[in-house]
């Protein structure tokens, strides 16, 4: 997988848009839709701040880690699971403020309504 479509996944991860990704990097939008154009690499300093500003290593979005380094992770999301994600993630924002005791009863009251459908 190439830099850009890294770029692209973890966006939708994050629920932003190209554009807030070029505002929070500096840099200007059109270089990322040039860059995506052309399926290249960014020069290193560009790439440094899209990494950051996305939270995660430049190793990463340049497939460069090597398999000892990398923790292992779960199967990644379908696009069908990260728009679930984005539609609710407010909600579990929420959820994750509330104290472990009513989390647990709010996620047991879900758990058999869902059973009942």
């Amino acid at each position: 997988m190439g830099f850009w479509q890294k770029v692209d996944d973890e966006l939708v991860y994050l629920g932003k848009s190209r554009k807030e990704l070029a505002l929070e990097a500096g840099i200007d939008a059109s270089y990322i839709s040039k860059g995506i154009d052309r399926n290249g690499i960014p020069i290193a300093d560009t790439a440094l701040r899209i990494a950051r500003a996305l939270n995660v290593t430049l190793e990463y979005l340049l497939d460069m880690e090597s398999d000892d380094k990398v923790q292992k992770e779960p199967a990644a999301f379908s696009k069908s699971d990260l728009r679930i994600f984005k539609k609710y993630k407010d909600t579990l924002s929420q959820l994750e403020n509330i104290n472990q005791k009513e989390r647990r009863a709010i996620l047991q009251l879900i758990e058999t309504i869902a059973t009942r459908a």
